[in-house]
C-alpha cells in the first residue's frame, strides 16, 4: 500500500527541484508565512514577457533603430551645413568670377581657398602653385592654413591633407572657423538698454546662455 503523505512530499520536492533548475520558483503567502507553490512550472508555459531571447532581440532592434536614426539625423545636418557653406563661399568667390560645385572636392587644390581668404581679408596671399599633383594641392592648402595661423585663427586638428583628401567634417569645421573670424567676429551689436556694444559672437553666446 502506497504512503499517500510520503508520495505528496516526494512529488512536491520534485516540482520544486524542477522549478529551481529552470530559475523559477513561485511562492504564495498564507497566514503561516510563505510556502512553495506545488504547481510545476516549465519554460513553455511562461508568458511572452519572460522570453529572454525575445527581450534580447527586442533590445537589439531598439538599439539598432536608435543608432540608425542618429546617423540619419547627422547625415541630414551635414547635408544642410554643406549646402549652406557652399552658398556662402560662392557668394564671395563670384566677385572674382569663380564658384565651387562641391565643397568637399573643389577646395582640395587649395586655389579657391586662397582666393576666398584674399577676398575676405583684403590681403595678398602667396601665389598658388600650378599643377594638379597631390604635392601641389598640399602646398597650396598649406599656404592658406599658414595665413590663418598668422591671423591668430586657431585650427583644431586640421591639416592640409584633411582638406586635400576631402574630409567632410574637418572641411565644414574649417569653413565655420573662417566665417567666425572674418564675418561674425567683426560685427558689433549695440544694446538698446545701454550704450554698451558686443560682438556678434559674444551676443550669440549670451543669447544661448539665456
Amino acid at each position: 500500500m502506497v504512503d499517500t503523505a510520503s508520495y505528496h512530499q516526494q512529488q512536491t520536492y520534485l516540482d520544486m527541484s524542477a522549478a529551481t533548475a529552470n530559475g523559477i520558483l513561485h511562492t504564495h503567502t498564507n497566514g503561516h508565512g510563505s510556502q512553495p507553490d506545488q504547481i510545476p512550472f516549465n519554460l513553455d508555459q511562461l508568458p511572452a514577457g519572460f522570453d529572454l531571447d525575445g527581450q534580447d532581440e527586442c533590445n537589439s532592434s531598439a538599439r539598432m533603430f536608435e543608432r540608425t536614426r542618429i546617423q540619419v539625423l547627422a547625415d541630414e545636418r551635414g547635408h544642410v551645413q554643406k549646402k549652406t557653406f557652399t552658398k556662402w563661399v560662392n557668394s564671395h568667390l563670384t566677385r572674382v568670377g569663380c564658384r565651387i560645385n562641391d565643397l568637399y572636392t573643389d577646395l582640395g587644390d587649395g586655389r579657391n581657398l586662397i582666393r576666398l581668404l584674399e577676398i575676405l581679408s583684403g590681403e595678398r596671399l602667396p601665389k598658388a602653385t600650378r599643377g594638379k599633383m597631390r604635392i601641389h594641392c598640399l602646398e597650396n592648402v598649406d599656404k592658406a592654413i599658414m595665413f590663418l595661423q598668422e591671423q591668430h585663427v586657431h585650427l583644431e586638428n586640421i591639416g592640409a591633407h584633411d582638406i586635400v583628401d576631402g574630409n567632410s567634417s574637418l572641411i565644414l569645421g574649417l569653413i565655420w572657423t573662417i566665417i567666425l573670424r572674418f564675418q561674425i567676429q567683426d560685427i558689433t551689436i549695440e544694446e538698446y538698454e545701454s550704450t554698451e556694444t558686443k560682438s556678434a559672437k559674444d551676443a550669440l553666446l549670451l543669447w544661448c546662455q539665456m
